[in-house]
Parts: C-alpha cells; structure tokens; sequence
C-alpha cells in the first residue's frame, strides 16, 4: 500500500495495518515580550514544573518550582544583557533566549 498526502506511508507487508494514524497534541509555549523591561509572561499548554534563568555566564539566577500554565517573571532588577529561560513541564524541557533591556 502506497498513500501519499501530507503524510506518506508505505506498507510492504502480507499483514493488517492500521488505518489510522494517532497524532500527539502540540506541546505549545508562549514567552513575551521578548525582548523585556520588567515582567516576562509565559503561557504552557502543560503545568510547569520548573522555570530557571540563567545568566550569559551560565549562573542560575531566578529558580521558581511548580507554577502554574499562566505565570510572570520579574526582569525589572536584572541587569540588561542575555539571559536562558529553561522550563520544564511534564510534556518536555525547553529553553528559550530572552533579551533583558
């Protein structure tokens, strides 16, 4: 069997195959404004586990534990420069450049 969309399958065997195909929902974040001044809000489809920032050097500089989909950080009292949102929620990790102005 030879199916061609948007997917493509190609079955070469004398057994059943399924006739579908079970696709995942989208792990989906939103981190703005990017760059930031003060709050920095992010938005999960999943409940956030851990979200950490860290510097351009690499030091942790902001660590917050079980928040919720919806939540802001504080940019306001950091320097500007670069800085590495890593955010871990039950579907993934994920690490985001943020702009600090």
């Amino acid at each position: 069997m030879v199916v061609t969309d948007y997917y493509t399958l190609v079955v070469n065997s004398e057994y059943d195959c399924p006739d579908f195909i079970h696709e995942e929902e989208e792990f989906a974040i939103k981190v703005y404004p990017n760059p930031v001044r003060e709050d920095l809000h992010i938005e999960c489809s999943d409940k956030i586990e851990s979200v950490k920032i860290y510097d351009a050097l690499g030091r942790k500089i902001i660590s917050k534990e079980n928040t919720p989909n919806n939540t802001s950080i504080d940019f306001s009292n950091l320097g500007s420069g670069f800085y590495i949102l890593k955010l871990r929620a039950a579907e993934g990790t994920e690490e985001f450049k943020v702009i600090k102005q």
